[in-house]
């Protein structure tokens, strides 16, 4: 196979891609690996009378080898959304018969890219059920009046620190930092860990065995930039406020309640976490963000429902 590909690479009239050197190398060093995981897949779906096939992604090459040995069997498959799309590469192309996602923002992107409406099914996630169907009051602590959640991205590290000393001039507002998986199994969040040392009012999460949703229940006001934390917190009825990057405009139809100045948004914080009428209007703003990106609670039954409509089974 190696040498097969090798040819394909020499070829005059191969695609571009295939003539980048690193491109080769990778291919090569991937194939052994690709070709063991298929013929694994093969002999499975040779065993076992699979109906149809459900993934977490198709970024990884076991997955879309999983999609592409259905599609060739003529199994349907489902490809779920697996977080906010940041990158085309993580959504496109698509190789399953349907992508899930989770609403119309996502729905809207893929057809502005060329995927085609019937490709594209409104689903949610079943990871977000958990929201729905079970009691979420276990606060970690004793819930502050003021308390807010910051869910740190491990880029743009100057304006969370520059947030959170904004926020910290209010002696009555308490502070709780999760930095983002990946800074938690790096250790990178000394910064954090410094600041949290120097205060009571600052709380840093770095056990990765605390339930996300435990946290969430423990607080009044969670900010984020391009995490899916502030979907979530917003289907627990959460106040969420987003420190904007240039990564996603996935939060943007909250309007003035994403900003990219730390200390602007510092001063919504405290507006909300005070000002009744403030916190009425915010209220509005996300149960018509939800309406639009997440128009669904149990999307369980979505997904069983097109898995019967796959599958032509009731």
């Amino acid at each position: 196979m190696q040498e097969q590909a090798m040819n394909i690479f020499s070829s005059s009239t191969c695609h571009p891609a295939f003539k980048n050197i690193d491109f080769k190398a990778r291919f090569m060093n991937t194939l052994p690996h690709l070709l063991n995981d298929l013929v694994s897949i093969i002999n499975f779906f040779h065993t076992v009378p699979i109906s149809c096939v459900v993934v977490g992604t198709t970024e990884d090459s076991l997955s879309r080898s999983i999609v592409a040995v259905a599609s060739a069997k003529g199994i349907p498959s489902i490809c779920m959304q697996h977080g906010l799309i940041i990158r085309e590469d993580e959504c496109l192309p698509i190789f399953s018969t349907k992508q899930a996602v989770y609403g119309k923002f996502e729905k809207e992107w893929c057809e502005s890219k060329g995927v085609t409406e019937n490709r594209i099914e409104i689903i949610g996630h079943p990871r977000f059920d958990e929201i729905f169907t079970k009691r979420l009051n276990r606060p970690l602590h004793k819930i502050w009046k003021k308390s807010v959640l910051i869910a740190t991205q491990p880029d743009n590290r100057a304006k969370w620190k520059q947030l959170i000393n904004c926020l910290m001039k209010d002696t009555t507002i308490e502070i709780i930092i999760k930095p983002h998986p990946i800074e938690i199994k790096n250790k990178d969040y000394l910064s954090f860990k410094m600041l949290s040392s120097g205060s009571k009012r600052v709380k840093l999460i770095s056990n990765p065995r605390i339930h996300l949703y435990d946290i969430l229940a423990s607080v009044n006001v969670v900010v984020v930039d391009a995490s899916t934390v502030g979907l979530e917190a917003m289907l627990m009825g959460k106040t969420v406020v987003v420190l904007k990057n240039d990564s996603t405009n996935y939060y943007d139809k909250l309007g003035n309640f994403v900003q990219p100045n730390p200390e602007i948004l510092a001063e919504y914080i405290k507006k909300v976490l005070r000002d009744p009428y403030f916190k009425k209007n915010y209220e509005k703003t996300r149960q018509e963000f939800i309406s639009y990106a997440y128009p669904q609670q149990l999307s369980i039954h979505k997904l069983l429902n097109l898995i019967d409509d796959l599958t032509n089974e009731k």
